[in-house]
């Protein structure tokens, strides 16, 4: 990857140029990967129903409750409290007319809402 950076300095001649000096950009390479450096999962759940791309991610006050909502217009509740049983316990929430955008918890984590791209609550 390719970083470029352009900054401008401050000229003190008088030039009528309004004392701006265009400095030339900088240029960084960053290697697209690191040789040696591994990439480690250290997850300790993966969450994979959704079929595109996550947009956004809850988890509620007591930790037992996550929400996720995504490219796929679709949002999941999932119950993560029956982690150590290896239970899914999960709801598709559907109805979305765009990508889920935004999920949350309101009130204590008694309800929670999620909302899309349209405008859709």
């Amino acid at each position: 990857a390719v970083v470029s950076t352009q900054s401008t300095g401050i000229d003190a001649d008088d030039e009528g140029d309004g004392g701006v000096e265009e400095q030339e950009d900088d240029i960084i390479d960053i290697p697209d990967e690191i040789e040696g450096v591994e990439d480690e999962d250290m997850s300790e759940r993966t969450l994979t129903a959704h079929s595109g791309s996550v947009f956004c991610v809850a988890i509620s006050g007591n930790e037992q409750i996550v929400l996720s909502g995504g490219e796929d217009d679709l949002a999941y509740v999932w119950n993560i409290a029956n982690h150590a049983n290896d239970k899914e316990d999960t709801k598709k929430i559907e109805g979305h007319k765009d990508s889920v955008s935004h999920v949350g918890f309101c009130t204590g984590d008694k309800y929670y809402f999620t909302a899309d791209l349209s405008g859709f609550i």
